[in-house]
Order: C-alpha cells, then structure tokens, then sequence
C-alpha cells in the first residue's frame, strides 16, 4: 500500500512540472527577461574566463621563459646554477659560480639580451643576494603573491645596482 502511495505521489509531482513547462513561450520565458539576464551573466562569465585563460597563457609563457633562461645561463662555463625571477619588466638572475667577477654577469646579461627577452636584466653572483634571490623565488613557489613580498625584490634590485656585496637584509 505505501509503494502505491509513494508511485501515485511521484507520478502526480511528474505530471505537475511536465505541464508546467507549457509549449507557450510566455508561460516559461515572459518578455524574455529571464534569457536577457543569462545573455548578460554568460557574458561576464565568458569575460572572466577569457581573463582567468589569458593569466594563465601569461602565467605559462613566464614559466617558460624562466626555464629556458635558466638553462641558457646554466650551460655557460663557470656558472654551476641559476635562479630566475621575472617580474613586470624586471628579469633577476642569481647565480652560483665558481668564478665570482663582474666577466660572468657581463656574459651572462649579453646572453639573455641576445635572446630577445625584452626586459632589464639585473645579475648577481654575490652569494649573500643569491641566497636572497632563491628565498624570493621559494616564497613565490609557496604561493605568496608578488604584491606580499614585493618590496624583497626591490631591495634586491637596488642592492644589485648598488653593488652591494656584504650588507645584506634577510628576507622577510
């Protein structure tokens, strides 16, 4: 008896929405309204999605970028790695030689001009920035935003342009 009334229940609900959705436009849709909205909602979202694709194409253009810099710096003689960080139009190389002289950045800064990367090249072999341009790299890596760190990667800039060799600030 219960499986009857349950059928009958279900059968009734089904019947309810199937005649609800009637073949008359302005029974589901009147004046349109409904579909003018969605219109403009799918054209925010579409606009979101094209800029949550276009940051991540950015993203992995950067990412590319940053690879293959380092290679290209990495096979030179002399140099044993590198560590690269890109931002706006600003291309920070720290590396780790086995010979520390104003030679190797010079190299190096020609090599990644030479390859079209349209930036300020900004090198370092002093192992005091090095390490500081590598915790800098880790805190992007770990998923802190440009904008909470940002003031590290100037102060590395201007320790660089300084020619700042043994006063150093740890990273924050």
């Amino acid at each position: 008896m219960d499986k009857k009334i349950l059928s009958s229940t279900v059968i009734a609900i089904l019947f309810l929405a199937v005649t609800a959705c009637g073949i008359d436009d302005q029974a589901t849709n009147p004046a349109n309204i409904r579909g003018q909205g969605y219109d403009s909602e799918t054209t925010e979202n579409d606009e979101m999605r094209r800029a949550g694709i276009d940051k991540l194409v950015n993203q992995e253009e950067k990412r590319h970028t940053i690879q293959k810099i380092e290679k290209q710096v990495e096979n030179i003689i002399g140099i044993d790695d590198a560590c690269v960080v890109i931002q706006d139009d600003n291309v920070l190389i720290g590396l780790q030689t086995t010979e520390e002289n104003n030679e190797v950045n010079a190299r190096v800064q020609r090599m990644v001009k030479a390859s079209n990367v349209e930036k300020h090249v900004h090198v370092a072999a002093d192992e005091h920035i090095v390490q500081r341009i590598y915790a800098f790299d880790n805190q992007l890596r770990n998923g802190m935003t440009f904008d909470q760190i940002g003031a590290n990667f100037t102060d590395i800039l201007n320790d660089i342009a300084r020619g700042t060799q043994h006063h150093y600030q740890l990273p924050r």
